[in-house]
């Protein structure tokens, strides 16, 4: 590591100004030096510094007297290398370094919010200088030191016949007015060199909206000046669970911008295109369409690399966390960031996800795999790959993850356990099990919608969510009968795709609710228990920890997270994941509600997880970043001219975003499109509307197929 000093004017016993005391207190610098220097005698000023500073010193901050500087100029010290000898930030004293269009504007905007309004409007591009423009700024001590110069003008001109470097960054402003000098470069620099730079300067671009956001005295908002960098999730834009969790996780923590990279696709090729969202925001900041769609997972893209490169050098990737490899390519890990891997599914060992056939899978060899593919009516995905393409996928994903040291994070201990069996690879590798947690407004909703449960005459049973095969809608239409002999029934949730039940006076369907109604319904209904019918082994179950929150008792199939999460008879009850003993265990407890009371009340006295603490303990795993591997949160390249809006401090929200440039035909069919699908998916639509509203979209859609 080099050596790095902090370069401060001798001053007459003036304190140093807080921001100068926060850099010279980080981590970044070994020692502090304080020289006499005169900001006057522009012409040998580095000279100057360079003889004077300690033969041992490798890099050096140098910093005037009075200077108001932020932690933002930390950022340039990461673009010293074997060939660059500076790297100057914005000031006002040097007509290059300038910020503004003219030099007669003078600063209204603090320091700090310069620099928040460099991180929406920065080029992000270094600009090549042939002089040192300014008095502040990095220099790499130990080449300009073996370069004899008695002038500024020769230091920069002898480095530049060397073949070495003096860079101008748009990542940070100083405000060097204190230093009263106004350097030219007019008579001093040939016309050659220097009408370029004046006329034609590269940073105009960032000078335009600068001058008018200073003259406006206009303050930046919060977003621009949030966070140390970007944690970068990788996702499918499936929603469900996965869904869910960024969404959570994004809430509960506000130190990073959250990037969230999707693959967009179908079941049949998982990305055609991939969208890169700020957040839980709707309207993608920038999508790119792949020539060569991603069936499954790529072993390898160069479009996908060059997206990771484009992301990579418009935002500070402070950490990645991939929740699924589905539409993506193993090229994500070799992105030069810290990383911790999720397994959120059994994917990518597992094509149909569930590592179950007939039963769950402990088990996995390329024969079983074939066989799995051939025969697995559970395999719904990513048809045309061969199994021999999920072998190598196999060999890729275990290579990366292992060769790098990956953090690898399991939602429960039950997915921890499978995957160590299914990928012998892992049986000794580090799994840390951090569980998911509801956000603090559910849990708060749960609390404020508590009930009194007396005995009724019957037992009140929940099934709470989208009833599909996996979550045990066969089981639930083999045994409905017979529990509604017995019981009241309340299916909350079921989706679009459930069967339909005959109607009958003790079974109350209903297909949707919001998230945030879900509190107050569950109130309404007053259920006894909750059953959980899952035929596949959860990884984690947001339905149960609902349930737990709302001091619902479960009685759930003893598989995956259900048999991590549930202790029999102490904060639920498990029964065989056939179902076969679910009427016998309903039967006991009806004749024993002081059985469920006293799970109930034990259920509500227990605290529950929240996101908060799963993010507390999933940050714990990224590596604090030092100051010099920080870079700006958002860049112009990304950002601008996209339609995106930052001005009230989140991304716009627009309901219809078109790329600028995109044909009408195709606008219009992408918007149909999206009409059939709303159409299909809405509750408030009775079937007859939906039916002929589906019909007359189909037909505009085929007229108006690009």
């Amino acid at each position: 590591m080099a050596s790095r000093t902090v370069v401060g004017s001798q001053s007459d016993d003036r304190p140093l100004s807080p921001a100068l005391d926060r850099l010279i207190a980080s981590s970044v610098f070994s020692r502090q030096f304080q020289l006499s220097s005169n900001c006057a005698e522009y012409d040998r000023y580095w000279c100057d510094i360079v003889k004077a500073l300690p033969a041992d010193t490798d890099q050096a901050l140098v910093l005037p007297d009075r200077v108001a500087v932020t932690e933002d100029i930390l950022r340039l010290a990461a673009m010293l290398d074997a060939r660059t000898v500076a790297v100057m930030p914005l000031s006002l004293c040097h007509e290059i370094a300038r910020p503004f269009m003219t030099k007669s504007e003078s600063l209204r905007l603090s320091t700090e919010d310069m620099n928040h309004w460099l991180n929406r409007y920065a080029m992000g591009k270094c600009l090549e200088l042939p002089t040192l423009a300014g008095f502040c700024g990095w220099i790499n001590v130990g080449l300009l030191r073996s370069i004899v110069a008695d002038t500024d003008l020769v230091l920069a001109e002898s480095s530049r016949k060397r073949g070495l470097s003096i860079l101008l960054s748009d990542e940070a402003f100083v405000d060097d007015s204190a230093c009263e000098a106004s350097i030219s470069v007019k008579g001093v620099l040939p016309k050659s060199l220097s009408e370029p730079l004046l006329d034609r300067h590269p940073y105009t671009a960032l000078r335009h909206p600068l001058s008018q956001l200073n003259a406006q005295e206009k303050t930046p908002p919060a977003l621009l000046s949030r966070g140390p960098g970007v944690i970068l999730h990788i996702s499918h834009s499936w929603g469900g669970g996965l869904g869910r969790w960024i969404s959570d996780f994004c809430a509960a923590e506000d130190e990073h911008l959250h990037l969230v990279l999707k693959s967009v696709g179908s079941r049949e090729a998982a990305a055609q295109a991939l969208a890169l969202h700020l957040g839980t925001a709707q309207v993608p900041l920038k999508q790119w369409t792949l020539s060569t769609p991603i069936q499954s997972t790529s072993l390898g893209s160069f479009e996908y690399r060059e997206i990771l490169t484009e992301i990579k050098n418009a935002f500070a990737v402070r950490g990645v966390i991939v929740s699924t490899l589905i539409g993506h390519s193993v090229d994500i890990y070799d992105i030069d960031a810290p990383m911790i891997q999720v397994l959120h599914d059994y994917y990518p060992w597992c094509p149909p996800l569930y590592a179950t056939w007939s039963n769950p899978c402990d088990t996995c060899d390329s024969e079983r795999l074939g066989r799995c593919l051939k025969e697995n009516p559970s395999h719904q995905f990513f048809g045309d790959e061969t199994w021999d393409w999920y072998v190598a996928l196999r060999e890729q994903f275990l290579k990366k993850v292992i060769s790098r040291n990956l953090s690898v994070v399991a939602p429960s201990l039950s997915v921890k356990k499978r995957w160590q069996q299914l990928a012998p690879s892992l049986k000794d590798y580090p799994v840390t099990v951090i569980g998911h947690g509801l956000p603090e407004w559910e849990l708060d909703a749960f609390a404020g919608h508590r009930w009194e449960s007396p005995p009724g005459k019957r037992l009140h049973l929940v099934v709470l969510g989208v009833l599909s095969e996996h979550k045990g809608v066969e089981t639930l239409q083999k045994l409905l009968p017979q529990l509604l002999e017995q019981y009241r029934v309340t299916l909350l949730g079921t989706g679009p795709d459930a069967p339909t039940f005959q109607k009958h006076p003790r079974l109350t369907v209903e297909k949707w609710y919001q998230l945030p109604d879900l509190p107050a319904k569950l109130k309404g209904l007053k259920p006894d228990l909750a059953l959980l019918l899952s035929t596949v082994p959860e990884t984690f179950s947001y339905t149960l920890s609902e349930v737990f929150a709302a001091g619902i008792p479960p009685v759930a199939t003893r598989l995956g997270a259900f048999e991590d999460r549930i202790e029999d008879g102490v904060n639920g009850w498990l029964v065989s994941p056939s179902g076969d003993d679910l009427l016998s265990t309903l039967a006991r407890l009806a004749g024993d509600r002081g059985a469920i009371a006293s799970v109930r009340a034990r259920l509500l006295a227990t605290e529950q997880r929240s996101n908060y603490g799963m993010v507390r303990d999933y940050l714990k795993l990224i590596p604090v970043g030092d100051e010099i591997s920080v870079r700006r949160p958002l860049c112009r390249s990304v950002v601008a001219d996209l339609g995106v809006s930052l001005e009230e401090g989140e991304p716009s929200q627009k309901a219809l975003f078109v790329r600028p440039g995109a044909a009408y035909r195709l606008a219009l069919f992408q918007f149909l499109s999206y009409s059939h699908q709303k159409i299909q998916s809405s509750p408030k639509v009775s079937r007859v509307t939906r039916a002929l509203l589906s019909a007359v979209l189909r037909i505009a859609m085929r007229l108006a197929r690009p």
